[in-house]
């Protein structure tokens, strides 16, 4: 493909969805940072992946003292240098046969713009993925720090997106989506601590009262990426990148993290020497990665390919590392899995133990090293999804109130009266020699009214009604000891 013949894109035609990710250049020079980016971009739009066929329609560059039509130069509009590229692709629908004739025909542009060693990417061309994988190979950047996006930004929460960091079970969602007016005050730390922030909306002020961006930004601090809206112009798409790169780069050089806007969740893990012993592993569903946004071919291959493969993990005690086996198609490999820091986070290093593989356990391979589709977690408490590590906080929150009682005459070992049956149970609560504290239960709060409401699915062991209205419910444990050295 001539790039050289191509015409140049017209920005003033264009007013993009503001959606962009954040990259930091990290070496020396950011406009040789940049010259690859652009080279990625451009080389990405050529390739038609799945599509049946990909045609580059234009593109422009340029630096900082060139003119931006009728707007002034890039320099004048805040940039150092910038890059965009339009294509028109063709693909059959999901429900047409590949070659059936029956097409749709995609327009997609990919922009990016550097402001000093931050730049902005705003792309339909390239997946979140395969973003992701081509900086982690390339020296020259890095994604903004996700704890930096999740705190920058502050407003009322309107939304907000999470995903459990918790082994899968049938008593606790997968992940969860709130709304509300200020969803801060809606957050429990004993409810919500096995959960990570994916994304929020916040309703957000700016300090400067002339600033374009304000109002319902997203924020997605795992993807480095920030959402707004329809800009009207390309004009207001500078501006208010421009301005979302300056409060970020500021937030970067204080030297110290912001506060988070949403406390009580999971946190980020930085210490692989705290992470130990992996347990269990589990897999999207395919449609929800066919539903996603940021989706590319691969991933949803890579997807299905994975929630079609039996897995199983083993853990190394001391050690983040896990061996996983997995059977798919007839053939078996084990893999050893193995978290490794990253300029972004962490990665997942994979290598195959025993024969050469076979095609499909080589896919594996490459699903498993893409990140986010696997989430190992571990018995000390850390998640990993290929990307990130997250740890469920746990929430210290004392007694108070405490009052001491006599249990003289009672058993404290035992909870109940030793007979079986629900029934049972109740009905020899306290009668005859029944020492146990449920009976003790019934002695100090006989009075009144009493409900033993011990069983499956109950409130309390018991609930007791004060003639002034009180309503207590009543937990028994039996103690692990009857030794006066032992404090539970």
């Amino acid at each position: 493909m001539d790039h050289d013949a191509l015409p140049e894109l017209s920005l003033t035609a264009l007013k993009p969805y503001l959606s962009i990710t954040v990259l930091e250049c990290t070496g020396e020079d950011p406009a040789t940072a940049f010259a690859s980016l652009k080279a990625f971009l451009r080389k990405s739009a050529g390739e038609r992946g799945r599509a049946e066929s990909c045609r580059v329609q234009a593109e422009v560059a340029k630096l900082a003292d060139d003119a931006v039509e009728s707007l002034g130069t890039l320099r004048e509009l805040g940039f150092d240098s910038l890059y965009g590229v339009f294509r028109e692709v063709v693909r059959a629908p999901g429900w047409a046969m590949t070659g059936s004739g029956i097409v749709d025909i995609h327009n997609q542009l990919a922009l990016a713009a550097r402001r000093n060693r931050l730049v902005a990417v705003c792309t339909g061309i390239v997946s979140e993925p395969q973003l992701r994988r081509w900086v982690d190979r390339h020296p020259g950047f890095r994604f903004c720090p996700a704890d930096v996006l999740a705190g920058t930004f502050h407003g009322d929460g309107r939304m907000i997106w999470m995903r459990g960091v918790h082994r899968r079970r049938t008593t606790r969602p997968d992940s969860k989506a709130l709304t509300g007016l200020r969803l801060q005050d809606t957050l429990h730390p004993l409810e919500d601590n096995s959960f990570a922030l994916s994304a929020a909306k916040v309703h957000y002020v700016p300090e400067d009262d002339a600033a374009v961006l304000r109002d319902l930004l997203t924020v997605s601090p795992d993807k480095s990426k920030v959402s707004w809206k329809q800009t009207t112009d390309f004009l207001m798409f500078l501006a208010a990148t421009g301005e979302a790169l300056d409060i970020l780069d500021l937030a970067m050089v204080s030297g110290t993290p912001p506060r988070l806007l949403f406390g009580g969740l999971a946190v980020p893990e930085t210490d692989l020497a705290r992470v130990g012993f992996a347990v269990d592993v589990a897999v999207p569903d395919p449609d929800q990665v066919r539903a996603g946004v940021d989706a590319g071919d691969d991933e949803i291959s890579y997807a299905e390919l994975l929630a079609g493969s039996a897995l199983e993990v083993r853990g190394l005690p001391g050690s983040a590392a896990a061996e996983l086996d997995v059977a798919v198609g007839g053939a078996k490999a084990t893999f050893r899995l193995s978290p490794v820091k990253a300029r972004s986070g962490f990665r997942l290093e994979v290598r195959q133990h025993g024969p050469a593989m076979s095609a499909e356990l080589a896919q594996v391979k490459d699903a498993l090293e893409a990140g986010g589709l696997l989430t190992l977690y571990y018995g000390s408490g850390h998640a990993f999804d290929g990307r990130r590590i997250h740890w469920r906080s746990l929430v210290d929150t004392p007694f108070t109130n405490i009052e001491f009682e006599d249990f003289g005459g009672y058993a404290i070992t035992r909870e109940k009266p030793e007979v079986k049956g629900d029934q049972a149970i109740h009905d020899a609560i306290g009668v005859g020699r029944d020492d146990s504290l449920f009976a003790w239960v019934v002695h100090r709060f006989g009075t009144d009214w009493l409900l033993c409401d011990d069983g499956a699915g109950e409130v309390a062991d018991f609930l007791h009604l004060a003639d002034d209205g009180t309503l207590t419910a009543i937990h028994v444990k039996g103690a692990a000891s009857g030794s006066p050295g032992i404090s539970r």
